[in-house]
């Protein structure tokens, strides 16, 4: 499986790289601090799953996965956080369909 990493903190963009690719069958094939050049990396790269912070800077982890599902909706999202109020993960995941 090809990933790509988008966490605002640089310590744990490289701790998930040598989780994934401890797997020889997956890769990660690129990996960002910016949501919005993950968004401009996404369109361009093949990839399978993209592992993404709920609480980006500059566009949500929540805007990323809306924008690269609208080009590209085979792609599957595992959005990460470390947020422990159960009432805002309840208002990201229904809009999205997602599970956190």
């Amino acid at each position: 499986m090809k990933f790509y990493i988008v966490d605002d903190d640089q310590s744990i963009l490289y701790v998930l790289q040598n989780i994934i690719e401890q797997n020889f069958n997956d890769e990660v094939v690129g990996m960002t601090s910016s949501s919005p050049d993950a968004l401009q990396e996404l369109m361009v790269k093949d990839v399978d799953i993209v592992l993404v912070d709920l609480l980006m800077p500059e566009l949500s982890g929540v805007d990323l996965v809306r924008k690269v599902k609208e080009v590209k909706p085979n792609i599957r999202f595992v959005m990460i956080s470390k947020v422990q109020n159960s009432e805002m993960r309840a208002d990201v995941q229904y809009p999205l369909g997602l599970t956190l």
